[in-house]
């Protein structure tokens, strides 16, 4: 049992006309070369970022790249209330932004908390403004924080 002729030229027809379709998307660069370059040149100016030599310049190129190209790509994808753009950590992979700015440190030989057990659902106020009690405060760039 066979596929018919007229089935293998179906198929064939679509191929060709997926191939057609995602050739270009697969195939086309967000940014070529010397606009990459430019625009990473112009980043480095505006964020006044240098680097310790030329091999750590070029890994932190490529990263930007791929953070442009996902910039682009998101922005292009359309039915979103926001837009994605370029910042100083354009050069950082999202690995090196977790550990570098989100100051998470778990001390895992520090027994946990145990108040959530303490409390009872009487003690829980019906409303509770955490700017009063002082638990919030202005927002403000932290820098390294905890490093």
């Amino acid at each position: 049992m066979g596929i018919s002729v007229q089935t293998k030229h179906v198929i064939a027809v679509c191929t060709v006309m997926l191939w057609t379709c995602a050739y270009p998307a697969m195939s086309r660069t967000l940014y070529d070369q010397s606009s990459a370059v430019a625009a990473h040149q112009d980043w480095m100016t505006q964020f006044e970022r240098a680097y310790a030599d030329d091999a750590e310049k070029e890994k932190r190129f490529k990263i930007f790249v791929k953070n442009l190209e996902y910039i682009e790509k998101f922005n292009s994808g359309g039915n979103k209330s926001y837009t994605l753009g370029l910042n100083q950590f354009s050069d950082l992979t999202v690995e090196e932004f977790i550990a570098s700015y989100t100051g998470l440190k778990i001390n895992s030989s520090r027994p946990r908390s145990s108040t959530a057990t303490r409390l009872s659902v009487t003690d829980v106020p019906t409303s509770l403004d955490w700017r009063e009690l002082g638990a919030v405060t202005d927002i403000k760039n932290q820098g390294r924080c905890g490093t």
